[in-house]
């Protein structure tokens, strides 16, 4: 994948992070919806990397009750995925920045290829 590609993969999570919260907001509603996080249908498992002891256990996943617990504060305030939404829009940014040789390269290219 080339350095415009991943930077268009970028915009795209950061585009469809930013409509997906803003559903909320959305015209498009039927019998008034109000698009409230559901905790009950989110999903989430945090893990966990290392080891205690040679040959021992590698990875550690949460605990069912503390996924419930944290999908529940992020459901009351969205400042976790606002922050995630920012962290998103700051790879996109680099991803674009990271472009700029590429398309230097790209330019040179066109312009040889238009004198031979």
């Amino acid at each position: 994948m080339n350095k415009y590609e991943l930077y268009l993969k970028a915009k795209q999570a950061r585009t469809s992070a930013e409509q997906w919260q803003a559903l909320p907001e959305s015209k498009h509603k039927y019998s008034q919806s109000a698009f409230d996080m559901s905790p009950a249908h989110g999903k989430l498992l945090l893990m966990r990397c290392g080891q205690h002891s040679a040959g021992g256990q590698n990875y550690w996943e949460s605990p069912k009750e503390l996924n419930a617990a944290i999908l529940s504060i992020i459901a009351r305030d969205p400042a976790v995925i606002l922050a995630a939404i920012e962290m998103l829009k700051d790879q996109e940014r680099r991803a674009l920045v990271n472009c700029e040789e590429w398309n230097a390269g790209i330019a040179a290219a066109i312009e040889e290829a238009k004198s031979s």
